[in-house]
């Protein structure tokens, strides 16, 4: 048979997987080695510049052009060419879930296994008092609430991974060797966590609560951060399942004069991470009298100079006059910073400096809520520069900020001499007047950085299966059939 004739030249001329083909080289010019002379000699009728556009994916011979005259010359000589409308990134995929599969469902041999004792790839256990020092599961989130979860019996093998008869893997892959059942993991939906991690995304963290730390009741959370308003052991900060702001009194403090920080907040961006439930607090004037604001709106996080009292950013979350829910932000000063959310009627906020993202918040309902600034991402419009903030409202995002790039330049200076952020608190500048936010947090993060929008993902589906495992009394038994598709 001609395959096998043209398969014998396998070893010879080097002949790569097509899932080796990079963006740049995708018609496989440069990482499959072209088949050359050999191929005009059993294919007479193909076009020159088709010749060098074979590949082997999971095994089998194809031809992987997309020209029509091409795939008839292949077919006509029982070569297999890439169906139509598919693209070959995705068939790519298909042939290697499928070649995976029926692996899978025969054993293969040893060909997924490390050892005669050990499945190739990570192991994965139930999160259960069992497993309370070894647990690692891989859960699938959809519309907020897990889906299906892969613990037990389940193995994660990573891409880049080298298998026999398929090659170097191009996707992950979660596999159950009892039930013969494979997934291909899926970044938008699937999230990996264990013990051992209690956040997707962990570098540049300037401080966070999750639901890790709320599970473990956490109260030493290093030097220089402070909780004000709550017993010296936070027995009154945490429930099973959420940190408590009483919208009293409390906040919590965090000393941060780190000079590399800031050099990152300022050629990096900044990103907030707020998950759980809003209410109105509670509202001081400067003789520490309670009053109460036809707008209801409470502080969230303030970014200052606690020496000067001076506010390089505050945010707020609370409801207007008419009742527009909102989650906004400040650059403290800025009066006529321009901006595509001027909401001065509608937020009664004195200034046109509020950046506002409207209809986020329903009181005492859970949201998650992102804000990303990304001083990078920057454009001029007649003649005036701007940066943009992105916010995403449980990791879909939803407004795109426009900002004057000044706003960021005047905000990143300011912050090399602040050296305090505070959580839950906000404090007007030279005053004493205070508003305190209400809240059942769940999760709440400070990243020196500008988060991705796989990153917000990312933590969006870590942060929400951690906390439906909390609701059930942070026991999760999955079992070896849970989730995964039955070939």
């Amino acid at each position: 048979m001609l395959n096998q004739n043209l398969l014998g030249y396998k070893e010879e001329m080097e002949i790569n997987f097509v899932n080796d083909i990079s963006e740049d080289n995708i018609d496989g010019a440069s990482k499959v080695t072209a088949l050359g002379d050999n191929v005009k000699k059993y294919i007479p009728s193909l076009e020159d510049n088709d010749i060098g556009k074979f590949g082997i994916i999971a095994g089998k011979l194809y031809y992987i052009g997309e020209d029509d005259i091409g795939k008839r010359a292949a077919k006509s000589q029982n070569i297999e060419v890439i169906p139509d409308g598919m693209s070959l990134d995705e068939f790519v995929d298909e042939m290697e879930l499928l070649a995976i599969t029926s692996i899978v469902k025969d054993m293969g041999g040893d060909s997924f296994k490390d050892s005669d004792e050990n499945f190739l790839g990570v192991e994965l256990f139930d999160k259960n008092l069992k497993n309370s020092n070894k647990w690692k599961i891989i859960t699938e989130v959809e519309d907020g609430k897990i889906k299906a979860i892969y613990g037990t019996d389940w193995y994660f093998v990573e891409k880049g991974k080298e298998v026999e008869n398929i090659g170097v893997l191009k996707n992950d892959y979660i596999l159950n060797y009892k039930t013969r059942k494979a997934v291909k993991f899926n970044a938008q939906k699937h999230s990996m966590m264990g013990y051992d991690s209690s956040v997707a995304v962990p570098e540049n963290i300037i401080f966070g609560i999750d639901p890790s730390t709320i599970e473990k009741g956490q109260t030493d959370f290093g030097e220089g951060v402070s909780f004000l308003g709550y017993n010296d052991d936070l027995s009154d900060a945490y429930t099973s399942s959420e940190f408590i702001f009483d919208g009293v009194n409390d906040e919590i403090r965090i000393d941060f004069d780190d000079d590399i920080g800031k050099e990152d907040i300022k050629n990096n961006g900044l990103t907030f991470e707020f998950y759980g439930t809003w209410s109105e607090g509670t509202h001081y004037n400067d003789n520490g009298e309670i009053y109460s604001r036809t707008d209801g709106a409470c502080g969230l996080l303030e970014y200052r100079n606690k020496d000067m009292n001076k506010i390089s950013l505050y945010m707020q979350m609370g409801f207007y006059p008419d009742e527009q829910n909102h989650f906004g932000y400040n650059f403290n000063g800025l009066n006529n910073l321009n901006h595509n959310y001027k909401e001065a009627e509608t937020l009664k906020a004195g200034s046109n400096s509020w950046v506002a993202f409207p209809s986020v918040i329903a009181e005492d309902v859970p949201f998650y809520a992102t804000i990303v600034f990304l001083p990078n991402e920057t454009f001029v419009r007649d003649d005036v520069e701007y940066f943009r903030t992105r916010f995403y409202l449980n990791s879909e995002p939803k407004e795109v900020g426009e900002i004057e790039k000044d706003a960021w330049v005047t905000f990143s200076d300011s912050i090399m001499s602040s050296d305090e952020i505070i959580l839950g608190m906000f404090q007007l500048s030279g005053g004493n007047s205070k508003e305190y936010s209400k809240m059942n947090c769940y999760t709440m993060r400070i990243y020196s950085k500008a988060l991705t929008g796989d990153e917000v993902i990312a933590n969006y589906n870590a942060s929400v299966s951690y906390h439906e495992f909390l609701l059930n009394d942070g026991n999760a038994e999955t079992g070896g059939d849970t989730g995964g598709s039955d070939f």
